[in-house]
């Protein structure tokens, strides 16, 4: 359990976002998390399209 509690502490940034900045956070981990499944899925597609 202190472990985690010291984790939590080591990102103040996050922990105090204000109502105008928390919507950034929010949408900035929602294109972190889609840009790699893009990307890959980019990729397979591409491939599957030049194999035709």
């Amino acid at each position: 359990m202190m472990l985690s509690t010291l984790m939590v502490l080591a990102c103040p940034v996050c922990g105090q976002a204000s109502e105008q900045t928390s919507g950034a956070y929010v949408v900035m981990t929602v294109v972190m998390s889609l840009l790699p499944l893009s990307a890959i899925g980019g990729l397979v597609w591409w491939i599957a399209r030049q194999m035709r």
